[in-house]
């Protein structure tokens, strides 16, 4: 979305946390929210979002607590 701004808001142990994302964070985000596999993810960002880093995205959402491990 040309012009846009995109942030994050959540909870880490009880306190209030915030976080502005470009675009291909904010995609990324949204796609695994919205069920995607990690990879499909990626790919799908990657298509529009070249210079996009999967990995240190995921790591950074594990980090901050945006992102728990789950079991299937």
């Amino acid at each position: 979305v040309p012009g846009a701004s995109f942030a994050i808001i959540w909870r880490r142990r009880g306190e209030v946390r915030h976080c502005a994302l470009d675009a291909a964070g904010y995609a990324f985000l949204l796609a695994l929210g919205d069920g995607h596999m990690i990879g499909e993810a990626a790919n799908t960002v990657l298509a529009a979002h070249e210079n996009f880093d999967p990995g240190a995205a995921f790591a950074a959402a594990l980090s901050d607590g945006i992102l728990k491990g789950t079991t299937p």
